[in-house]
């Protein structure tokens, strides 16, 4: 926190928006550390005794205080980063648990909405998401295509692709749009897109509706495809259900592999080495 502390001071007189956000960051991330507020000031400067716990909390609150003055100067200056940062505190979707803003997901999506104007991606992606499912709003499939076109085109955002893909073909049984949409996000680095085409392509574990769907549009198991797409998901994008998928195929003979114990266990074991995804 020291050096980013200087380099925040350094800066003073520019106020690089990137620079005082990550400022921003840290010092909300460290507020929520009893450690640090009962050692250190928001300068990062040690103490010369420990704080008690209601000292503890003067000291939280003057750090948060300031970061969401700075937050709130960078707002003025339509960053879209920190529309983005507000978006996630209100919606407690943030990387550290958050207690000094009660969860509003109709602030939240008031943030990433005004993000996504000013072509920030993951606004998009979270507007979008909270029209899908009805986070700070009433469900609105339409509003959400809006907000994941945009992202998509405007910020080549991939998991929009993938969200418009799979409401095109679970909601709006529209084939060609779903492949267009999957296609270019698994081109542009969505396993989930890649993963679902080779399930596309796989055709056994869909629901009969969607099967039908398919078939309606000329589209048929392939096997061939369909390993084209995991083994792409499982190696270039290091998704461990693709790999799973893999040693699974392997295990059992299926999409016309032959069992191969020794490739199974070896696939097995990739997806169970520490991915997170």
């Amino acid at each position: 926190i020291l050096r980013i502390y200087e380099l925040t001071i350094q800066d003073y007189q520019n106020f690089t928006p990137d620079i005082q956000l990550q400022t921003c960051e840290i010092l909300i991330q460290v507020s929520g550390n009893k450690k640090f507020v009962s050692r250190y000031t928001i300068n990062g400067e040690k103490l010369s005794h420990e704080l008690n716990h209601e000292q503890m909390i003067r000291n939280a609150n003057i750090i948060i205080e300031h970061s969401m003055k700075v937050v709130t100067k960078l707002i003025r200056l339509k960053y879209g980063p920190a529309y983005y940062l507000m978006g996630c505190l209100y919606s407690h979707k943030y990387k550290v648990a958050i207690t000094f803003l009660d969860q509003d997901d109709m602030k939240a999506l008031e943030y990433y909405k005004k993000g996504a104007v000013l072509r920030h991606s993951e606004c998009c992606y979270r507007a979008g998401i909270c029209y899908e499912y009805g986070k700070g709003a009433v469900k609105d499939t339409s509003k959400a295509i809006e907000y994941y076109k945009i992202g998509a085109l405007k910020c080549n955002n991939y998991d929009c692709m993938f969200r418009l893909g799979h409401i095109s073909l679970y909601e709006n049984g529209d084939v060609t749009e779903s492949i267009k949409w999957y296609d270019m996000g698994q081109l542009n680095g969505s396993y989930h897109a890649c993963f679902e085409m080779g399930k596309i392509y796989e055709f056994n574990g869909l629901n009969e509706d969607i099967q039908n769907l398919l078939m309606a549009y000329g589209i048929e198991r392939d096997y061939k495809l369909a390993l084209t797409y995991y083994y792409r998901c499982a190696i270039k994008y290091d998704y461990s259900l693709a790999q799973w998928k893999l040693g699974y195929c392997y295990e059992q003979g299926s999409l016309g592999l032959r069992v191969d114990g020794l490739k199974s266990l070896s696939w097995y074991y990739e997806s169970v080495k520490g991915h997170d995804k």
